[in-house]
């Protein structure tokens, strides 16, 4: 599979072939730590069922209240530049 070529675009690109679902063009993804996903999933939902708030945003309101770690994105150039500090991205 080809990387996304998005390096040098922001989230709010309009061109869907720059723009990396996965990680929002960050490069590198927030992933809640195994023993508090059950406490981020209640806050995620909490979050996103008054439907008021895009997916993304309540993601990164729920995640900044537990311990999280940071994997690179596979997916995109903007994560092969973080292919050195963090490990790669195992999920969907």
């Amino acid at each position: 599979m080809e990387l996304i070529k998005n390096t040098g675009f922001s989230s709010f690109t309009s061109k869907k072939e720059n723009f990396c679902p996965k990680c929002t063009n960050r490069g590198r993804i927030k992933v809640v730590d195994e023993g508090d996903r059950e406490g981020f999933e209640r806050e995620f939902d909490r979050l996103a069922d008054p439907g008021t708030l895009e997916m993304y945003i309540c993601y990164d309101r729920a995640i900044d209240k537990f311990n999280h770690h940071y994997c690179y994105c596979p997916d995109c150039e903007n994560g092969q530049l973080y292919k050195g500090e963090y490990p790669k991205y195992e999920g969907i």
